[in-house]
């Protein structure tokens, strides 16, 4: 018990430790968050700054540029020696331009892209076919172009004939030379510019960048790579640097201002975050300490006693009932009460402990009375949910089921286990149900149940309680002597009908002899008269019919066990459905019958009657059928005998097919359908007395297959 309770002080000075550490780190982070963003913040302000005064300097140095170009375009004297192509006249008359400091190496180019005034340069001719491209955008521009690793800014201005500028005539090129002086970044001492070049030169770089340019020239390259023209890098802790990035007039890039900035502020917030997280930890940890020894002393004792009890309840559920309760004293007085010498929160808790404890004490004492009838009933008891699964069941209900384990049960629908229609259940929501006989098939066993439920109202909503119980023994007696009562009527009637029968045929003899020996006698005299011989052929037909009627009968009659060739009796029984029309003229009889099979003990009768009563049915099923066709063969497993009839009539539905062995259940339709449904209930009784059985197969539209399997040798 000690390990446990040093255990459970561990776990809650760990878990305090870990929220206050926790704590800690988040307002570490926070604070380290807050602090990055104000950084950024300032960084950028630094760097921006002189990157805003570049680009200003850069506006000023293509504007005094455009200017001097602006001047010498609008000159008409100019004008007029482009469209003479007077190369003298426009030396002259632009000479005093010349003299401007924005002036640099000036060319003037005709509508045709010829040059008329300057020297060809390399350079121009470079950009030349792409001015006067733009131009039909707009009528001037100016960019800054890397020639010989130098830097030159190039501008270029239209002419126009006249004012309204309807005729193009040509245009002027100014390139000046240019550095960094030009930009006037003398109060910007670290910008570094630099011209487009295979490779970035560290002696351009402060000495602390030195180490730095390969990061700069990749950098250089990815805001290349996706047409950037400026950006703000931290390349490190202590360095970080904005870059400004010059594009010709064809894309590419000329220059590059690169901006260096010493992060000397953000090493010293750095610092400061460290210093005070240390400082935190240091309170931290001496808080957790002072709380700990508080903590215990205050508030875990208590808890662990209340928690000790509650575990010795959770391994041992009986002490909170001890057995002498249920017969000499009240539960008030014997259950152990927890000691209060606490106050406030604490004692309140020990009190609700003690009361709980007496409450558990009485609940238990009336739950065991509960369990003990449940559990001990025959019937089956069960609690379902809203979706009819099974929440609890007593061990009757699973050995109904015959399943062993109740996690096979537990959760699955009562649907599955009974196959009810989910109507039944749904009108049990609002009223008892009550099922005198309900048929259900449990591991091949066929059971008769009689089926309880209602409705019950908890927190949850809407359950159902019911029970099952077990009258398969019932139902069978009462099916035995129903059975028992069909049979004798049965009996009875087949006697009287076998008695009167036997006197027709006997009666039937003696005037068909005569008929059969006068007409043998008439045709020695008239021996070629065709119509004696149709006598005596009609004569012997009737004799046969006759014969076999009589020899069925006295088979019939005789109500012992013998043994029965089955071949023979098919035989017996197709001969005599002959005498139907309907079959005779119309029903194609195929037959595949085994000469190897065995013979079984039975009765004649019964077995031709479970014949006769299958080979109607088929006879009947096929009257609306497109195809009259009736199968019969037979066969032999290892210990049964087999006899199939197949006929391809209508079909019987799936719904009917534990029904149709029911009394007074039939599916003939036809309107000259006979009988009363007890076909197939009497052939189930004379197979199941035998240990044999009937199975059916059907499909609607197709036909149906009845199986009768009888047990040879017994």
């Amino acid at each position: 018990m000690k390990r446990k309770k040093a255990g459970l002080e561990k776990r809650i000075f760990i878990s305090f430790f870990v929220i206050s550490l926790l704590l800690v780190l988040f307002l570490t982070i926070l604070q380290w968050i807050i602090a990055k963003n104000i950084i950024k913040q300032y960084e950028n302000e630094k760097i921006l700054k002189p990157l805003s005064f570049i680009k200003l300097a850069q506006t000023e140095f293509k504007e005094g540029s455009l200017d001097l170009l602006n001047s010498i375009t609008d000159d008409k004297e100019i004008v007029n020696s482009i469209l003479d192509l007077d190369s003298l006249k426009i030396s002259k008359r632009i000479t005093p331009y010349l003299s401007n400091p924005k002036a640099g190496h000036i060319v003037i180019y005709n509508h045709e892209n010829d040059l008329i005034y300057g020297t060809e340069w390399d350079l121009i001719e470079k950009y030349v076919n792409k001015m006067f491209q733009l131009l039909y955008v707009n009528d001037f521009g100016s960019f800054i172009a890397n020639f010989g690793n130098k830097l030159y800014q190039i501008s270029y201005f239209s002419f126009y004939e006249d004012d309204e500028k309807e005729k193009f005539i040509g245009i002027v090129v100014n390139v000046e030379s240019i550095n960094r002086q030009s930009f006037h970044l003398e109060q910007y001492n670290e910008v570094v510019l630099i011209p487009n070049s295979e490779e970035l030169r560290k002696d351009l770089f402060p000495d602390n960048f030195s180490n730095l340019v390969d990061n700069i020239s990749n950098k250089i390259g990815k805001m290349i790579d996706e047409d950037k023209e400026e950006s703000i890098f931290r390349l490190n802790t202590e360095i970080a640097s904005g870059i400004y990035i010059n594009y010709d007039l064809n894309g590419e890039p000329s220059a590059f201002f690169i901006i260096p900035f010493n992060r000397n502020f953000n090493q010293f917030v750095q610092q400061s975050i460290l210093f005070f997280l240390i400082i935190i930890l240091g309170i931290t940890l001496i808080a957790i300490v002072l709380i700990g020894t508080w903590f215990k002393q205050t508030i875990l004792h208590p808890i662990k006693e209340i928690r000790d009890r509650m575990q010795d309840v959770a391994k041992n559920p009986s002490i909170i009932e001890p057995i002498e309760i249920r017969y000499y004293g009240k539960i008030g007085d014997i259950v152990e009460k927890l000691e209060n010498k606490y106050s406030g929160v604490l004692g309140d808790m020990i009190e609700t402990f003690n009361m709980m404890n007496k409450a558990l004490a009485e609940y238990s004492s009336s739950h065991k009375g509960y369990k003990f009838l449940v559990e001990h009933l025959n019937s089956g008891i069960f609690w379902l949910d809203s979706e009819y699964k099974i929440i609890l069941c007593n061990p009757s209900f699973r050995e109904l089921l015959e399943i062993s384990e109740t996690d096979k049960v537990l959760g699955v629908s009562l649907i599955e286990f009974l196959h009810f229609s989910p109507r039944i259940l749904e009108k049990a929501k609002t009223e008892a149900i009550t099922i005198s006989s309900v048929r259900v098939k449990i591991k091949d066993k066929v059971k008769y149940l009689i089926f309880n439920v209602r409705p019950v109202e908890d927190k949850s909503g809407t359950r159902l309680v019911g029970s099952i119980a077990d009258i398969t023994k019932e139902v069978t007696e009462r099916k035995a002597r129903e059975a028992l009562e069909l049979e004798l009527i049965k009996s009875n009637k087949l006697a009287e009908i076998g008695r009167r029968v036997e006197g027709i045929i006997h009666n039937l003899n003696s005037p068909l002899n005569s008929i059969l020996g006068y007409a043998q006698l008439l045709k020695k005299e008239f021996s070629r008269h065709k119509d004696l011989e149709k006598i005596l052929e009609a004569g012997k037909v009737i004799s046969h019919y006759v014969k076999v009627l009589q020899t069925k009968i006295r088979k019939d009659d005789v109500y012992m066990t013998h043994p029965i060739n089955i071949n023979e009796l098919i035989e017996q029984e197709l001969e005599l459905c002959t005498h139907n029309l309907f079959f005779k003229h119309y029903v194609i009889l195929e037959k595949n019958l085994d000469p190897e099979l065995p013979e079984i003990l039975a009765v004649f009768g019964d077995i031709s009657l479970c014949v006769a009563n299958l080979l109607n049915n088929a006879i009947e099923s096929l009257k609306d059928s497109p195809e009259k066709y009736i199968r019969v063969r037979t066969y032999q497993t290892s210990e049964l005998v087999a006899i199939e009839i197949e006929d391809t009539g209508s079909g019987i539905e799936e719904k009917n097919l534990d029904k149709i062995f029911e009394p007074y259940f039939t599916t003939k339709k036809h309107k000259d359908a006979i009988g009363f449904g007890l076909g197939l209930a009497i052939g189930k009784n004379i197979t199941e007395k035998y240990n044999g059985r009937i199975e059916v197969k059907s499909i609607i539209g197709h036909g149906s297959t009845f199986t009768i399997f009888l047990p040879f040798g017994k």
